[in-house]
């Protein structure tokens, strides 16, 4: 158990069910530490980003720190003394907020949890964030190819953590549902996300072989005109109470990886056990680590193989249904938010060879 801890976390806040930052700095809370907030994208600056000048700043000039999040880091660094800053994918964090922590609270451990990948094919993101990176004590990243990215940009020291999500209880969860509910939610194979070519060919095969797709999320009306695809758009993207309730609902949630951010698990690798769903994941190193095949979770290499599982688990029921529960046990067991903080905390503590209190 680790000593109370003062902690200024930095991050997108948005409501709990909607932000998985958010359920991070409850699982900080929850654990007993004393954290203070810093939105990063408060409703106004939604508004602004959201707008067209909004939208062409971003595209000619990367994110920008509408919410004024640096200057008000500043003023902390120089009011208070936190054992912790806690930057939750900084790619609005300047070189200067840094070095005024150095200043004023030499004493501060500076940490970046970044779930995405500033080196790969999104990288146009964190043209802002490069100058600040080597400032950081410690960087955690769930992606064994960033350690040689983030330590030839000059971080001090990077630390792989696998799970590296982890799941919220009161957000993400095994739902009730009434009949009628169930019915119109109800899915032989489910996907909850954004449109990408390959989900979309994959997911167009597997409806085009016979099988009832139904999709969550935004983009998609493109690739089914284009692909003239078979599947079933149910709405845009889902999160907090609704997104559990598809979950709950669906018989096969599929878990792509995002080949853009060189995943090898993602959030809905923890997510869709966690609520109690059967998980047919792409097969990767990371997925057998945390669920074992054929108990836990089911994975798939190619198209070819996806179709033969979906076809296998909607005729075995009660196969798929044992799968499931034992993939929620595991989830229950070892990868929830608190459990997670505290690894990750750890982590950045034994990295940096400071112990984790005050």
């Amino acid at each position: 158990m680790q000593a109370k801890l003062k902690i200024l976390y930095i991050g997108i806040l948005a409501p709990e069910g909607f932000s998985t930052c958010t359920q991070r700095l409850r699982a900080l809370e929850a654990l007993g530490h004393d954290v203070v907030g810093l939105d990063t994208v408060p409703p106004h600056v939604q508004r602004r980003q959201a707008s067209f000048v909004g939208r062409a700043v971003r595209k000619l000039f990367g994110p920008v720190d509408w919410a004024g999040v640096n200057r008000a880091a500043r003023r902390a660094a120089q009011r208070e003394r936190f054992d912790v800053l806690w930057v939750d994918a900084g790619r609005t964090i300047g070189a200067g907020t840094l070095r005024c922590f150095k200043r004023h609270s030499p004493d501060t451990l500076l940490v970046h949890y970044n779930p995405d990948d500033p080196f790969g094919g999104l990288s146009h993101d964190w043209g802002r964030f490069m100058p600040a990176l080597p400032l950081f004590d410690v960087h955690l990243v769930p992606r064994i190819v960033n350690l040689a990215d983030y330590r030839a940009a000059g971080a001090r020291r990077v630390v792989q953590v696998v799970p590296f999500w982890g799941f919220s209880p009161s957000v993400h969860r095994p739902v009730e549902v009434e009949p009628a509910e169930r019915q119109r939610l109800h899915a032989a194979v489910g996907f909850v996300g954004m449109a990408e070519e390959q989900r979309a060919r994959s997911l167009a095969r597997l409806a085009e072989a016979g099988v009832g797709v139904k999709i969550w999320g935004d983009g998609w009306e493109t690739w089914k005109k284009r692909l003239n695809a078979r599947f079933e758009l149910a709405g845009p993207s889902q999160w907090g109470d609704p997104y559990a309730r598809i979950l709950s609902c669906t018989d096969i949630s599929v878990a792509f990886l995002r080949k853009a951010n060189r995943d090898l698990h993602t959030s809905r690798s923890i997510e869709i056990p966690a609520c109690g769903g059967f998980m047919l994941a792409e097969r990767s190193s990371e997925h057998a680590q945390l669920f074992e095949e054929g108990r836990e979770a089911a994975y798939f290499g190619d198209d070819d193989e996806l179709i033969e599982k979906v076809r296998y688990y909607l005729a075995h029921a009660d196969e798929r249904q044992r799968i499931a529960a034992a993939g929620h046990a595991r989830c229950l067991a070892e990868y929830g938010n608190t459990r997670l903080m505290e690894r990750l905390l750890s982590a950045a503590f034994a990295e940096t060879g400071a112990p984790a209190s005050p």
